[in-house]
């Protein structure tokens, strides 16, 4: 029987998986640009010291700090049981319950941001282990129930193992398995994590993504501030100019993936150093660039931010390729520790910001953290022309081994 996607039912399930991993970041960040409109919010209001009235909506910058890393820390502790049930139970259950626990969170966080902070600060936490009034609450609700619906729709489309999949036709079963070693497709469980940790090439590509996600996650968590105090731009502005540079931003990814996949006239050495440059060296030179255009310049500004977004889209084929690559079957475990990367990522962004902005109209002090991160950038790129290779690490082809040896090994 003829199916109707063919044999590309796992292209569906990239994309239904994309999707879910795009509403999770979204959950996360959509704070930073509702703190904007929440200050204005004076349906609840609390008294201040000399007797006038706020926002209860109105958060100092300790306060958003401690909201931000919130997320961290909550990604912090949930990462690695993540990656344990991952290896021993597979993806479906474990990713399922993350979506609809953020789903959830999101959804209550219009009830508590004007109650206790400490209970605002717990729902982001849980999160990771529009101009009126009304508007600012609809977007979390609207989140909260698209995140749900595509967390749902994976459950129902994905299985932990293709050969039972009724949806996997065997001719594309075989393209699944392709260049895999019989223990990847046995999916070994016995994860050597001492030779994964020690591993000059592994550590270089975490090195790699720190860099690349501190960018990203500064990105996402002060843009709009910049660009409000900064720049200038009113709120609705701001909202817009975000959705054009993510609408860019998003199939520019997937082309990058399919340039990484299908160039073959160059050795794949040399496409994961060249993506791996642009994803991580550019982005450097992009974010001092951006830190200098004067603020009469903001479109260009803003066009320079979109470029340098652009440049991000490369690391499917730089540092996340070599980890696949030299990895194997254990690069969930590889993966993971990346996001545990962006974790430290979402402590130490608020950190730097706090280190060097008191003033956050003040363009010379955002330069400094502009300059930093830059800095990184730098240094990972050039450590990753001296570790990085395509080959697999030895410790993946252990398949012959005795349980007890694999034991000792790990």
């Amino acid at each position: 029987m003829t199916r109707l996607w063919g044999n590309y039912f796992r292209i569906i399930i990239v994309v239904t998986s994309f999707l879910c991993l795009v509403s999770i970041c979204s959950n996360h960040s959509i704070i930073n640009l509702t703190f904007i409109c929440m200050k204005e919010d004076f349906s609840l209001t609390t008294a201040t010291e000399n007797g006038t009235l706020k926002s209860a909506y109105d958060f100092n910058q300790n306060q958003k700090t401690y909201i931000n890393w919130a997320v961290g820390f909550g990604t912090i502790l949930g990462t690695f049981p993540m990656n344990y049930l991952f290896v021993r139970i597979g993806a479906r259950i474990p990713f399922f319950s993350a979506g609809i626990l953020s789903a959830i969170a999101t959804g209550l966080t219009p009830f508590v941001a004007g109650q206790s902070m400490w209970i605002f600060v717990t729902l982001r936490f849980l999160q990771l282990c529009a101009s009126s009034t009304f508007g600012w609450k609809w977007s979390f609700y609207l989140h909260a129930v698209s995140g749900s619906i595509l967390f749902v729709t994976w459950f129902l489309l994905y299985k932990d193992d293709p050969t039972l999949h009724k949806s996997v036709s065997s001719k594309e079963l075989l393209k699944i398995q392709k260049n895999k070693s019989e223990a990847h497709i046995k999916d070994n469980k016995i994860v050597p994590y001492l030779k994964i940790f020690t591993s000059p090439v592994i550590l270089t590509v975490w090195f790699c993504a720190f860099t690349e996600l501190s960018t990203f996650i500064l990105i996402s968590q002060y843009a709009p501030a910049y660009f409000r105090e900064v720049l200038g731009f009113d709120i609705v502005t701001i909202g817009l100019l975000n959705g054009i540079m993510t609408a860019i931003h998003i199939p520019f990814r997937f082309v990058c993936a399919f340039l990484s996949d299908k160039i073959s006239f160059i050795s794949e050495i040399t496409k994961i150093h060249i993506f791996n440059t642009l994803a991580v060296g550019c982005v450097g030179i992009s974010f001092i660039v951006f830190g200098f255009i004067p603020a009469k310049h903001n479109i260009t500004a803003v066009v320079c931010l979109a470029i340098l977004e652009c440049f991000m889209s490369f690391n499917s084929g730089g540092f996340y390729k070599c980890g696949t690559l030299h990895a194997r079957q254990f690069s969930s475990t590889v993966i993971s520790a990346i996001q545990f990367s962006k974790c430290v990522a979402l402590i130490t962004g608020p950190a730097l910001v706090n280190l060097f902005v008191s003033d956050e109209s003040n363009q010379s002090q955002w330069s400094h953290v502009f300059m930093t991160l830059a800095a990184t950038t730098f240094v990972a790129n050039i450590l990753s022309f001296v570790y990085f290779m395509d080959q697999p690490a030895e410790w993946t082809k252990e398949e012959n081994c005795s349980k007890k040896e694999q034991d000792v090994n790990c």
